[in-house]
């Protein structure tokens, strides 16, 4: 069974028609199913241990946005159920990634069902499936425990899971299924010019199965898009653990 979950965001007017051209496009493939509607007092996980506790549902689909499936894919992993996404509004990077178009058109990726076992990230016990930026600052890297990288200056370290250029962007795309993570360090520096000094940004990408991230001050690190303030960032990689729903035109 399907269960769909709404955002909040999704129950507002503006895309009530494009809701209804979903459901009546889910109806007409056969995989209509329950529908929960999140809301200020309503968490995702406790409506979807429920519903897989009772038997029934058996993939879960997160109506909305990156935020969406945020909130949806630990309980996700826990449970051992499908992962699909009817991607709405703004902030659909992992739909993107996953070939997967917006509102309507993404009822009949999920009717074709092409699943992937992809590796998760771990972050302080929080699971993300792209990465988790951390915001210029002074830091220290511990690698699997064997090595410390401290960089010279302040820069911005990205810990990549799955992760795939903009458009527009050039860069290799990351494997998802390795079992390892990506930690990106960006560091600004000065380079000589002519008759100046500029700035210029050096990059190093290091693969790891775990590492520890301190900063001198708290900052704010984005997971998936979803904010996650402190000093102390633990890394691990849960490998081939997360099923999802991906397009034909799926990025990795």
């Amino acid at each position: 069974m399907y269960l769909y979950v709404y955002d909040a965001f999704v129950q507002d007017r503006r895309y009530e028609k494009e809701i209804q051209k979903v459901e009546n496009r889910l109806t007409d493939l056969g995989i209509a199913g329950k529908i929960v509607r999140l809301g200020l007092f309503r968490r995702a996980d406790e409506f979807i241990r429920d519903e897989v506790q009772r038997g029934g549902a058996t993939t879960v689909v997160a109506v909305g946005n990156d935020v969406t499936v945020r909130q949806v894919v630990d309980v996700v992993v826990d449970t051992k159920v499908v992962l699909g996404i009817i991607p709405f509004g703004p902030d659909n990077r992992l739909a993107n990634i996953f070939g997967i178009p917006e509102g309507e058109a993404a009822c009949d990726v999920l009717s074709a069902r092409i699943v992937e076992i992809i590796d998760a990230g771990v972050v302080n016990g929080k699971r993300f499936v792209c990465g988790v930026s951390i915001p210029a600052a002074k830091a220290e890297i511990n690698c699997e425990g064997n090595y410390k990288v401290t960089p010279q200056g302040r820069g911005t370290i990205e810990v990549r899971n799955l992760f795939a250029p903009k458009e527009g962007e050039s860069g290799p795309v990351s494997n998802p299924f390795d079992g390892r993570l990506e930690a990106v360090l960006q560091i600004e520096a000065k380079a000589p010019g002519f008759s100046f000094w500029k700035k210029v940004r050096g990059e190093s990408v290091l693969p790891l199965k775990s590492l520890e991230v301190r900063t001198q001050e708290p900052v704010m690190a984005l997971m998936d898009g979803v904010p996650v303030e402190g000093t102390r960032f633990d890394f691990s990689v849960e490998p081939k653990i997360l099923k999802v729903i991906t397009g034909k035109g799926r990025l990795f």
